[in-house]
C-alpha cells in the first residue's frame, strides 16, 4: 500500500519554458554589388523577385535603402559520365 501512496502524491511536474530559436539573418546585398550565388533573390517585404547570376551585379530596387537576400539558390546537377 505504501507504494500506492508515492504514485499519488508525485511532485506536480514542472514545465520548461522554450523560447523560439532566432536564426541570424544575413544582410541584405545592395543593388549593383555582385552576386554571391545564382538563384532567386527578392527585397524584403515586398513580392519583387529576381533571377540572378553568380558574379553579374544586382538590379536597381524600386526605392533607396533597399537590398536583396537570397530566397532559393540554384540547385547545379552534376554531369553524368
Amino acid at each position: 500500500m505504501a507504494s500506492a501512496e508515492r504514485v499519488g502524491r508525485c511532485a506536480p511536474f514542472e514545465t520548461l519554458e522554450r523560447k523560439p530559436i532566432k536564426m541570424p539573418k544575413a544582410a541584405p546585398i545592395k543593388p549593383g554589388t555582385p552576386a554571391p550565388k545564382s538563384g532567386q533573390w527578392k527585397i524584403p517585404g515586398s513580392k519583387v523577385e529576381v533571377t540572378v547570376v553568380q558574379d553579374k551585379p544586382m538590379p536597381p530596387t524600386p526605392k533607396p535603402g533597399q537590398g536583396y537576400v537570397i530566397v532559393d539558390p540554384t540547385k547545379h546537377a552534376k554531369p553524368k559520365k
